[in-house]
C-alpha cells in the first residue's frame, strides 16, 4: 500500500492530468473550423491570424495535451507504485520546456 502522502500527490497528478486533457481538447475541437479556415467566416466567427499562426497555437494545445497525458500516467504510477519517477519528472519537465519554447515563439510571432 502506498503511503498516504504519495497517493495524495499521485490522485493530484491524475485529476490535473484528466483535467488539461479533457479542457484542452474540448477547446482544440471546438476553434479548430474557425482556425483551419483563416478569413473565412465559419459558425458566424472569423480567424484572423495566418495558417502558420494556427499550427503555432494548435501545436501549443498539443503539447499542453501532452503535459496532461503525462501527467495522469505519473499520477498512475504513484498511485500504484507508491514512489516518484525520476524518468516522469523528467518528461515533464521536457514538454514544460516545450511549452515554454512554442509560447515564447507565439509572443514572437504576434509582437
Amino acid at each position: 500500500m502506498p503511503p498516504v502522502r504519495e497517493s495524495v500527490r499521485g490522485w493530484i497528478l491524475l485529476f490535473l492530468g484528466l483535467f488539461l486533457v479533457v479542457v484542452m481538447g474540448v477547446i482544440s475541437m471546438s476553434i479548430a473550423p474557425q482556425m483551419l479556415r483563416p478569413g473565412e467566416q465559419v459558425d458566424g466567427t472569423v480567424f484572423t491570424g495566418t495558417k502558420e499562426q494556427a499550427r503555432s497555437i494548435f501545436a501549443l494545445f498539443a503539447a499542453v495535451i501532452a503535459f496532461g497525458a503525462t501527467s495522469i500516467a505519473y499520477g498512475l504510477f504513484i498511485i500504484v507504485t507508491g514512489r516518484q519517477s525520476r524518468a516522469f519528472a523528467a518528461a515533464a519537465l521536457a514538454i514544460a520546456a516545450l511549452l515554454y519554447w512554442i509560447g515564447m515563439g507565439i509572443k514572437g510571432s504576434a509582437g
